[in-house]
Protein backbone atom coordinates (compact mmCIF):
# COMPACT_ATOMS: atom_id res chain seq x y z
CA UNK A 1 0.00 0.00 0.00
CA UNK A 2 1.20 3.70 -0.72
CA UNK A 3 2.08 5.39 2.07
CA UNK A 4 3.71 9.09 3.24
CA UNK A 5 7.60 8.30 3.30
CA UNK A 6 10.78 10.06 3.91
CA UNK A 7 14.71 8.75 2.79
CA UNK A 8 16.96 10.94 3.90
CA UNK A 9 20.86 9.99 2.84
CA UNK A 10 23.10 11.78 4.95
CA UNK A 11 26.10 11.81 2.85
CA UNK A 12 25.56 10.87 -0.53
CA UNK A 13 27.71 11.32 -3.94
CA UNK A 14 26.25 13.43 -6.43
CA UNK A 15 28.69 13.53 -9.24
CA UNK A 16 26.95 16.21 -11.26
CA UNK A 17 25.65 17.89 -8.83
CA UNK A 18 21.99 19.53 -7.98
CA UNK A 19 20.28 18.64 -11.37
CA UNK A 20 21.53 15.05 -11.86
CA UNK A 21 19.79 14.59 -8.55
CA UNK A 22 16.54 16.16 -9.91
CA UNK A 23 16.72 14.71 -13.34
CA UNK A 24 16.49 11.31 -11.91
CA UNK A 25 14.03 11.67 -8.67
CA UNK A 26 11.67 14.72 -9.94
CA UNK A 27 10.06 12.32 -12.81
CA UNK A 28 9.53 9.61 -10.13
CA UNK A 29 7.52 12.11 -8.12
CA UNK A 30 9.86 12.75 -5.32
CA UNK A 31 9.93 16.47 -3.43
CA UNK A 32 13.24 16.82 -2.77
CA UNK A 33 15.39 18.88 -0.59
CA UNK A 34 19.66 18.79 -1.03
CA UNK A 35 21.88 20.45 0.79
CA UNK A 36 25.57 20.20 -0.55
CA UNK A 37 28.71 19.59 1.92
CA UNK A 38 31.86 21.76 1.58
CA UNK A 39 35.08 19.81 0.77
CA UNK A 40 36.46 21.26 3.99
CA UNK A 41 34.25 23.73 7.11
CA UNK A 42 37.78 24.90 8.26
CA UNK A 43 38.57 26.34 4.80
CA UNK A 44 35.18 27.08 2.87
CA UNK A 45 37.01 28.95 -0.37
CA UNK A 46 37.99 25.44 -1.18
CA UNK A 47 34.38 24.91 -2.20
CA UNK A 48 31.90 22.56 -2.49
CA UNK A 49 32.44 18.97 -2.34
CA UNK A 50 30.37 16.25 -5.02
CA UNK A 51 28.82 14.92 -1.61
CA UNK A 52 24.88 15.96 -0.53
CA UNK A 53 22.38 15.45 2.27
CA UNK A 54 19.42 14.14 -0.12
CA UNK A 55 16.37 14.23 1.46
CA UNK A 56 13.19 12.56 -0.61
CA UNK A 57 9.34 12.55 0.19
CA UNK A 58 6.32 10.76 -1.86
CA UNK A 59 3.46 8.56 -0.73
CA UNK A 60 4.55 5.38 -2.44
CA UNK A 61 4.94 1.34 -1.37
CA UNK A 62 7.87 0.90 0.59
CA UNK A 63 8.90 -2.22 -2.18
CA UNK A 64 9.23 1.25 -5.07
CA UNK A 65 10.97 3.43 -2.71
CA UNK A 66 13.72 1.05 -2.31
CA UNK A 67 13.73 -0.02 -5.86
CA UNK A 68 14.16 3.15 -6.81
CA UNK A 69 17.32 3.77 -4.27
CA UNK A 70 18.59 0.28 -5.19
CA UNK A 71 19.14 1.50 -8.55
CA UNK A 72 19.54 5.45 -8.40
CA UNK A 73 22.05 5.72 -5.76
CA UNK A 74 25.32 3.80 -7.69
CA UNK A 75 23.92 6.18 -11.12
CA UNK A 76 24.35 8.91 -8.31
CA UNK A 77 27.56 7.81 -7.08
CA UNK A 78 28.90 7.00 -11.07
CA UNK A 79 30.84 4.26 -9.94
CA UNK A 80 30.34 0.53 -8.64
CA UNK A 81 32.71 -0.68 -6.45
CA UNK A 82 33.00 -4.37 -7.83
CA UNK A 83 32.80 -6.28 -11.13
CA UNK A 84 30.55 -5.60 -13.43
CA UNK A 85 28.72 -8.50 -15.83
CA UNK A 86 25.76 -9.78 -17.35
CA UNK A 87 23.72 -9.92 -14.35
CA UNK A 88 23.66 -6.11 -13.69
CA UNK A 89 21.60 -5.87 -16.36
CA UNK A 90 19.43 -8.58 -15.12
CA UNK A 91 19.60 -6.11 -11.73
CA UNK A 92 18.93 -3.12 -13.42
CA UNK A 93 15.54 -4.65 -15.22
CA UNK A 94 14.56 -6.49 -11.98
CA UNK A 95 14.80 -3.22 -10.00
CA UNK A 96 13.31 -0.71 -12.26
CA UNK A 97 10.88 -3.16 -14.23
CA UNK A 98 7.86 -0.77 -13.32
CA UNK A 99 9.36 2.34 -14.00
CA UNK A 100 12.34 2.59 -15.89
CA UNK A 101 11.14 2.32 -19.18
CA UNK A 102 8.92 5.32 -19.24
CA UNK A 103 11.71 7.17 -17.10
CA UNK A 104 12.86 10.17 -18.98
CA UNK A 105 16.96 9.79 -18.23
CA UNK A 106 16.61 5.92 -18.51
CA UNK A 107 19.82 5.97 -21.15
CA UNK A 108 21.74 8.24 -18.49
CA UNK A 109 21.08 5.63 -15.59
CA UNK A 110 21.21 2.62 -17.78
CA UNK A 111 25.19 3.88 -18.85
CA UNK A 112 26.07 4.90 -15.26
CA UNK A 113 24.35 2.13 -13.68
CA UNK A 114 26.54 -0.61 -15.86
CA UNK A 115 29.64 1.47 -15.39
CA UNK A 116 29.44 2.85 -19.41
CA UNK A 117 30.02 -0.82 -20.67
CA UNK A 118 28.55 -0.46 -24.01
CA UNK A 119 27.97 -4.26 -24.42
CA UNK A 120 25.61 -4.02 -21.47
CA UNK A 121 24.38 -0.30 -21.70
CA UNK A 122 22.58 -1.46 -25.28
CA UNK A 123 21.27 -4.81 -24.28
CA UNK A 124 19.69 -3.14 -20.89
CA UNK A 125 18.46 -0.41 -23.42
CA UNK A 126 17.48 -2.73 -26.19
CA UNK A 127 15.02 -4.68 -23.31
CA UNK A 128 13.76 -1.49 -22.11
CA UNK A 129 12.50 -0.86 -25.72
CA UNK A 130 11.33 -4.04 -26.44
CA UNK A 131 8.64 -3.50 -23.11
CA UNK A 132 7.92 -0.09 -24.10
CA UNK A 133 7.42 -0.82 -27.53
CA UNK A 134 7.49 -4.48 -28.89
CA UNK A 135 10.43 -2.83 -31.46
CA UNK A 136 10.46 -5.58 -34.13
CA UNK A 137 14.52 -4.57 -34.85
CA UNK A 138 15.09 -4.91 -31.38
CA UNK A 139 13.86 -8.72 -31.74
CA UNK A 140 15.60 -9.47 -34.80
CA UNK A 141 19.13 -7.85 -32.93
CA UNK A 142 18.48 -9.72 -30.18
CA UNK A 143 17.56 -13.00 -31.55
CA UNK A 144 20.56 -13.11 -33.84
CA UNK A 145 23.32 -12.06 -30.87
CA UNK A 146 21.64 -15.65 -29.15
CA UNK A 147 22.12 -16.91 -32.36
CA UNK A 148 25.67 -15.92 -32.17
CA UNK A 149 26.12 -17.32 -28.64
CA UNK A 150 24.65 -20.60 -29.18
CA UNK A 151 26.74 -21.77 -32.32
CA UNK A 152 30.03 -19.88 -30.81
CA UNK A 153 32.50 -22.71 -29.72
CA UNK A 154 32.40 -23.40 -26.19
CA UNK A 155 35.57 -22.64 -24.51
CA UNK A 156 38.12 -25.41 -22.50
CA UNK A 157 36.72 -23.73 -19.35
CA UNK A 158 33.27 -24.06 -20.21
CA UNK A 159 33.97 -27.75 -21.06
CA UNK A 160 35.48 -28.30 -17.89
CA UNK A 161 32.52 -26.58 -16.52
CA UNK A 162 30.38 -29.43 -17.77
CA UNK A 163 32.65 -31.90 -17.02
CA UNK A 164 32.47 -31.35 -13.36
CA UNK A 165 28.53 -30.53 -13.49
CA UNK A 166 27.56 -33.65 -15.02
CA UNK A 167 29.95 -35.52 -12.24
CA UNK A 168 28.59 -33.73 -9.47
CA UNK A 169 25.13 -35.07 -10.97
CA UNK A 170 26.53 -38.32 -11.76
CA UNK A 171 27.75 -38.81 -7.78
CA UNK A 172 24.16 -36.92 -6.49
CA UNK A 173 26.00 -34.02 -4.81
CA UNK A 174 24.06 -32.76 -2.22
CA UNK A 175 26.62 -29.99 -1.26
CA UNK A 176 29.10 -28.11 -3.22
CA UNK A 177 31.72 -25.75 -1.68
CA UNK A 178 33.24 -23.67 -4.80
CA UNK A 179 36.55 -21.82 -3.76
CA UNK A 180 38.66 -19.19 -5.77
CA UNK A 181 38.33 -15.87 -6.75
CA UNK A 182 36.62 -16.23 -9.89
CA UNK A 183 33.66 -14.89 -11.29
CA UNK A 184 31.38 -17.73 -9.66
CA UNK A 185 30.79 -19.26 -13.17
CA UNK A 186 30.70 -23.00 -11.49
CA UNK A 187 27.82 -22.19 -8.95
CA UNK A 188 25.73 -20.41 -11.62
CA UNK A 189 25.73 -23.25 -14.14
CA UNK A 190 24.81 -25.26 -11.65
CA UNK A 191 21.77 -22.97 -10.47
CA UNK A 192 20.92 -23.20 -13.89
CA UNK A 193 20.95 -27.07 -14.47
CA UNK A 194 19.46 -27.83 -11.03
Amino acid sequence: TPIPLTAKLPVLPCYGGESIVRRLFEPLGYAIDLQQHPLDENFTDWGDSPYFTVKLQQTVTLQTLLSHLYVLIPVLDADKHYWIGDDEVEKLLRHGDTWLASHPEQKLIARRYLKRQGRLVRAALAQLAEEDSMDVDGDREIKEEQEAQIEKPLSLNEQRLATVVTTLKQVSANRILDLGCGEGKLLRELIRVC
